[in-house]
């Protein structure tokens, strides 16, 4: 039955596997019908599935495969031998055009053509970064000509100019999905002020903006220069994401605050905010549509509850993220839950102590979050149960440490119940819990917590315990009696040196997918700084 199940049902196969590629490639495998439907997926971005694969060989055959999709004619002119053409011109099926991306492939499958064949393709390493160059360049042009659903365009410095390949004006005039990654130095910029200077005049579409710039030197840089005016000519931009920028961040904020009409969701991480003109965080009340607000390790603000209108400032908000380690206004915060008027389905303070204000407020008003985080310690671990108990809907919970606390022996009694106590305050609701804690647990605890969350009918999807270094087979056997089966999609442990290879290979057969934050064999990353050829 399963053979010739409807497109629409196997989209939503393929959108529960969301992240597990290889399930994803074994889709392929079923018949024709199934294929057709996993090929659109996998390939809609298929530098994104070789990054999660993280093997060299991935990139080299993924670019091996769009190689094959040029014409015999374009091959040739690029001293390419002549190969047979591949079932399907896979580029037909991509929602991205990322040029460093495919240049830093194409010198990954170039080199391996080298070394392989070195008699067949030393003519090539003469005149190596132009053939890269040229190489690269005509697949971006294939893939704007052929691909029939592109909405993304990611760029970095030294970057072919797609914006003036053919019918490039017509074709990423509707992108909805702008990311740009850089830095302003000098011997690194490259083409890129003169890319978005045509791509601010093209792209007026986009509804994703996301930013990353790394050195800006100078208020009146180009490339701001040219991002600002690509804010402003925006028609409906919905999403803003910036990250690292320093002195040119006041000229962009302005042309942000021009799109206050249509923006929905603000992020910005990691930006050292002037010291002699902070951040401030009033003006986010201008956005009347804003649903999603995150700010993640920045410094310098500013807060005035004066130039705010109550009447109708964050009303909207559903999902509201600070993680700050840095001073920050906790009225800012206070004004944010009060303003969203219960509206809030995400709430995210992480790295500030929060028992007197953010937790006890949560526990009064807000009874129907899907998605709760917070630093901990002993002293608000009481309120944090209490809170549990009122969030009857929560799905998603993450707690870590505060910073600087520390344990005395004498609160040791009341770890020894803490994660069971967690377990009876746990809502059926909940699927993904993320422990990121190095407080110590015995195997005892761990199985008593896992038998009062079955018990009550918990069906986690995802569990991390990512700092649990302590973690051996013990645990991750008594994990399986409870939630094996594939009852589990996602499992995230410290160290895969804790583990015997038998355990290993029992937890890969019975959970989704497993991962580890140390201990990996070593991976493959591609890297897309490409320097340009003089």
């Amino acid at each position: 039955m399963s053979a010739t199940l409807p497109e629409l049902c196997i989209r939503f196969v393929l959108e529960e596997l969301s992240n597990d590629t290889r399930s994803k490639h074994a889709c392929i495998l079923i018949n024709r019908h199934w294929c057709m439907a996993s090929i659109h997926e996998i390939w809609k971005h298929p530098l994104y599935y070789c990054q999660e694969l993280e093997q060299k060989e991935r990139y080299i055959q993924f670019i091996d495969t769009y190689i094959k999709c040029l014409s015999h004619q374009v091959r040739e002119s690029l001293g390419l031998e002549s190969i047979s053409k591949t079932t399907f011109d896979y580029t037909t099926f991509s929602q991205w055009i990322c040029p460093n991306g495919l240049r830093s492939c194409v010198k990954l499958w170039l080199d391996e053509k080298i070394n392989q064949d070195p008699d067949k393709y030393s003519y090539l390493l003469k005149t190596e970064n132009k053939t890269i160059f040229m190489i690269g360049k005509a697949l971006c042009e294939h893939l704007i000509i052929n691909s029939k659903k592109l909405i993304g365009v990611q760029l970095n410095q030294n970057e072919i100019n797609i914006f003036e390949l053919p019918q490039a004006d017509k074709v990423l005039s509707k992108v909805t999905h702008f990311i740009t990654r850089f830095s302003c130095e000098p011997s690194r910029i490259g083409k890129l002020p003169n890319i978005l200077s045509l791509a601010k005049e093209i792209s007026k579409n986009i509804q994703v903006l996301n930013i990353t710039c790394f050195n800006v030197e100078k208020e009146q840089d180009l490339c701001i220069q040219n991002l600002s005016q690509l804010i402003r000519n925006q028609k409906r931009l919905k999403e803003f994401t910036l990250t690292y920028w320093n002195p040119g961040f006041l000229n962009l904020w302005k042309s942000v605050l021009q799109q206050h009409n249509t923006i929905t969701t603000i992020i910005l991480e990691t930006i050292i905010f002037n010291d002699s003109k902070p951040f401030l965080l009033h003006e986010l009340s201008l956005f009347k549509n804003l649903q999603v607000l995150t700010i993640e390790n920045c410094k310098n603000f500013i807060f005035s509850i004066k130039k705010l209108d109550i009447s109708s400032s964050f009303r909207k908000l559903k999902k509201f993220t600070v993680v700050m380690s840095q001073p920050f206004p906790r009225d800012f915060i206070m004004i944010i839950l009060q303003q969203s008027n219960e509206n809030l389905r995400k709430v995210e303070v992480i790295d500030m102590d929060i028992k007197e204000d953010v937790l006890p407020y949560c526990i009064k008003h807000f009874t129907r979050l899907l998605n709760f985080s917070c630093s901990i310690n002993i002293e608000n671990f009481n309120l944090l149960l209490s809170l549990l108990k009122v969030s009857i809907n929560l799905e998603t919970l993450y707690i870590n440490e505060l910073e600087d606390f520390l344990i005395d022996e004498d609160d040791d009694f009341i770890l020894l119940d803490f994660l069971c106590s967690l377990g009876e305050n746990f809502p059926k609701s909940l699927y993904y819990f993320t422990f990121d804690l190095d407080w110590e647990f015995n195997n005892d605890s761990f199985s008593k917590f896992l038998k009062i969350c079955k018990e009550k009918g918990i069906n986690f999807k995802t569990l991390i315990f990512a700092q649990s270094g302590f973690f051996n087979d013990l645990y991750l056997y008594e994990l399986l009696k409870f939630y094996g089966d594939r009852k589990l999609d996602e499992l995230v442990l410290h160290d895969m040196n804790n583990f015997s290879n038998e355990c290993l290979k029992e937890v890969r057969k019975q959970v989704g997918i497993v991962k580890f934050a140390k201990g990996y064999p070593e991976k493959f990353n591609l890297s897309i700084n490409f320097e340009e050829d003089s």
